[in-house]
């Protein structure tokens, strides 16, 4: 039974009731504490879970766009469609220079809808890929674009190599040496070839230089082909062939010889002790001097004074030569020669290289001329790799 009492119009209550009062009054306050605290324990691990989730997808994109920086792909696509409508294939090369990737997509816009490819190609570091296509790519459609993972885009163009004789054409006498030089210019390709003599009339020809190699990117090489004229006056050719081994993609390129008379003087043919051939050149450094041997030899009976000419001077710039008659000082010891049938000429032909030279390919073009007529008798090529 509870007893209350009141004083004065309050209600006074027993000590147990009292009591009974701060216990509920202390499991109210203890549950609403609870509860804030679940409440702020809840709102603390949703923001935990928020920002570690965010940090960790923050830290997956840095990755991703770190590693497709270092993605570095190499591609093109040969050989031109007019070739390959001819030889029946296309194909897309893909060299990867950097690391290991994911090629997801291969598209030809405007060509073929789907992508070339039918998968995935996963390419390590190094590693390359030859892929055959169904369709064959016109030249001006431009590109080929690939594309990674990781979200990088490379494109891929045409490539192809171009085949010349420099020169072209030969003038010689009867049993007259005379020399060309076969360019190999690559225009956004590359790939093992070979060189090949398919047709001469001359029986006397040697090749000089690999005639099995690599043809680097946008890279050139030459082949020196040095020829005895024959006997009998008339026109003669000489045809190479230029291919690839495994897939016979090739070019190929006559060079005319015309066997002319000797004139009633006669004539003579120049030759050097080195540097008669770009792969096998006379290298200098810059700010020094090199020394060749220039010989002049006698033909059909000549005899005279020989005076030695600087026509020109070039240098390799890219595939192509360009005038650079600063960048060497040419001089010949002694600067006329006397030639006669049982005696050739000799002169020391001494080049200085200008501190300004590039390094690079230097080509110095060469005359003998009669004196007495001034009737130019032979050219000659000497070639100059200038070092340091």
């Amino acid at each position: 039974m509870v007893l209350n009492h009141y004083i004065r119009g309050y209600r006074v209550v027993s000590g147990v009731e009292a009591m009974r009062r701060a216990w509920r009054k202390a499991i109210s306050v203890m549950f609403m504490t609870f509860i804030a605290v679940s409440i702020l324990a809840a709102t603390f691990i949703t923001m935990y879970l928020y920002l570690t989730q965010h940090n960790l997808t923050a830290t997956e994109a840095q990755r991703i766009y770190a590693e497709a920086a270092q993605e570095r792909i190499d591609a093109f696509y040969y050989p031109p469609a007019s070739k390959a409508s001819a030889l029946g294939f296309q194909r897309i090369m893909i060299y990867n220079r950097g690391i290991g990737t994911v090629i997801k997509y291969i598209f030809a816009f405007g060509v073929q809808e789907t992508p070339l490819n039918s998968g995935d190609i996963l390419l390590g570091s190094g590693e390359s890929i030859s892929i055959q296509l169904d369709t064959i790519i016109p030249d001006d459609n431009g590109e080929i674009r690939i594309v990674t993972e990781r979200g990088s885009v490379f494109i891929a163009q045409v490539g192809c190599f171009d085949v010349r004789f420099d020169p072209e054409r030969l003038v010689l006498y009867p049993n007259q040496m005379g020399i060309s030089v076969l360019r190999i210019m690559s225009r956004n390709y590359e790939s093992k070839l070979n060189v090949e003599v398919t047709e001469s009339d001359i029986d006397s020809y040697e090749l000089i230089g690999e005639t099995e190699f690599y043809l680097a990117r946008n890279g050139i090489h030459s082949i020196t082909i040095r020829i005895a004229a024959p006997e009998d006056i008339g026109t003669y050719t000489l045809s190479v062939v230029v291919r690839e081994p495994e897939t016979e993609y090739g070019e190929e390129v006559t060079l005319t010889i015309d066997v002319q008379s000797p004139p009633s003087i006669g004539g003579i043919w120049l030759d050097a002790s080195s540097g008669t051939d770009i792969n096998n050149p006379v290298e200098i450094k810059r700010g020094e001097t090199g020394y060749v041997e220039i010989y002049a030899y006698s033909i059909g009976g000549y005899s005279g004074s020989v005076s030695l000419e600087t026509r020109s001077i070039e240098r390799l710039q890219g595939n192509r030569w360009v005038p650079d008659p600063e960048s060497l000082d040419i001089t010949f010891d002694p600067n006329s020669v006397e030639v006669a049938p049982e005696q050739p000429g000799k002169s020391i032909m001494s080049i200085y290289v200008s501190q300004n030279a590039m390094k690079t390919f230097y080509r110095i073009r060469i005359a003998g001329v009669d004196e007495e007529r001034d009737i130019e008798l032979d050219l000659l090529h000497i070639y100059v790799n200038v070092v340091k």
